[in-house]
């Protein structure tokens, strides 16, 4: 595939690249296969395709990135429109609580590449290349930390053609789950606060996004930013945020729609609007959609002991919020990282309640890759910061051996098993070197 990028810098702007096609004849298949560094959502005719989400995931982006298949021949007939429009995502927007910017790219870029088959079995190909429009977008700011800014009144402005990306990551095709949305919740309260804010309760914590039915009509701003506890004295708490804004802001057109993020995600269970062109809250309107990977549930437990319960239910739902394409230790903060000691300590729980065979094989596979040559394992897979090797430690890196065997014990998957195994043997070398006694290992 070609990688293709704006001709102008854009900054957190997202960004939308788009090209007409048409075929002599009408096909029997249309196949787009499509990727980006950065997130991306691909349109034909500008309706999404599917209902996937963060495509196409977070992968070890120098060493590989995924590319996700779509069937748009029902989508597009004898031609139309195609367009993938992108955002700053993991690879390119701030990611890691060290304030790490740009950290795999410094720009957004895309790929794609269609194909038509014809009855005859002819086959034509459309790729992204210097013949892509490329257009501003009316997503004006979007971070995965931070959040996003919609604006509906923003016309977007032609940048000129599409220019090709000198540096490309290699593709491949798609190894874990998608990201769907799941479930929707309807707000159980709204709150007024002691300070007297206005605080929309979900009722569960959670990963997803509030999506908001707005009347015809209705102008001005809608902006909100999410929390997961309330503190002592019932007030809305973001300590635990740390620098991250996690917040979302509509500026309304006046037409009747229906607003969500485009490339982000929140850990929440509240939202405190921030600004509402309406003295009246309208809870109706409002709807949390819960985000992770797509997981089959395998295992569930209930007994006649309601805290038992309860703690099972925390622990799933736990699960649900961090099994987001790479498993992580929250997902709400500055941070959301692929932490290995978190992840080893989890993982037998983890396919006792889902199916997570195909979601660590993909995650297991960038840690093999970014295994030093040493066999020193990093504490966060995929690695979220510029200096490599430097949170190498006992537990953490143990993961390399205690997943793959995990994931093994609970499918038998001895393929797995073998292609790890060259990983697991590396860990245990570089454990025996690390210290000053071969089996003494007093630093890290």
């Amino acid at each position: 595939m070609i990688w293709i990028k704006s001709p102008k810098d854009t900054g957190k702007q997202a960004v939308y690249f788009q090209k007409d096609v048409s075929w002599s004849e009408k096909p029997v298949r249309v196949e787009a296969r499509v990727t980006a560094i950065g997130v991306y959502n691909l349109l034909v005719n500008g309706e999404k395709t599917g209902r996937q989400l963060m495509t196409p995931g977070w992968t070890s982006y120098p060493h590989r990135v995924q590319y996700q298949t779509y069937d748009i021949t029902g989508m597009i007939g004898q031609g139309g429109t195609l367009a993938i429009e992108a955002g700053s995502g993991w690879a390119v927007g701030t990611i890691g609580y060290k304030d790490t910017d740009h950290l795999y790219s410094d720009h957004v870029c895309v790929a794609a590449e269609i194909t038509a088959r014809f009855e005859s079995g002819r086959e034509e190909t459309v790729q992204t290349g210097a013949d892509w429009d490329c257009y501003s977008h009316p997503v004006l700011e979007t971070e995965i930390y931070n959040g996003e800014t919609w604006d509906g009144t923003y016309r977007p402005e032609f940048l000129g053609k599409a220019v090709l990306n000198e540096t490309a990551f290699p593709e491949i095709p798609q190894v874990g789950e998608w990201i769907l949305p799941q479930e929707r919740l309807a707000p159980v309260a709204l709150l007024k606060t002691p300070k007297g804010e206005r605080v929309l309760d979900f009722g569960q914590n959670m990963t997803g996004y509030v999506e908001l039915r707005v009347p015809e009509g209705m102008r001005g701003v809608i902006a909100f930013d999410h929390a997961e506890v309330l503190d002592r004295d019932g007030n809305f708490y973001r300590e635990n945020y740390r620098a991250a804004k996690a917040c979302a802001r509509f500026i309304l057109s006046g037409r009747e729609e229906t607003l969500a993020p485009h490339f982000t995600f929140y850990g929440f269970r509240y939202i405190r609007l921030l600004e509402y062109p309406q003295e009246t809250v309208d809870l109706s309107r409002f709807c949390a959609v819960v985000v992770h990977s797509d997981l089959r549930r395998t295992g569930d437990f209930h007994c006649g002991n309601a805290l038992l319960n309860r703690l099972y239910h925390n622990v799933i739902w736990g699960q649900k919020s961090n099994y987001l394409d790479i498993p992580t230790d929250c997902p709400q903060r500055d941070e959301r990282l692929g932490w290995t000691g978190d992840a080893q300590v989890f993982c037998r729980t983890a396919a006792i309640n889902f199916d997570v065979e195909r979601f660590f094989e993909k995650w297991l596979g960038d840690m093999m890759l970014e295994q030093g040559e040493d066999g020193a394992v990093d504490g966060v897979v995929p690695n979220a910061f510029r200096e490599r090797l430097t949170r190498v430690s006992a537990a953490w890196g143990d993961a390399a051996c205690i997943c793959p065997w995990e994931i093994y014990q609970a499918y038998g998957n001895k393929e797995l098993l073998r292609r790890h195994f060259p990983m697991m043997k590396k860990w245990v070398d570089y454990q025996h070197a690390a210290g000053k006694e071969e089996f003494l290992w007093l630093d890290g």
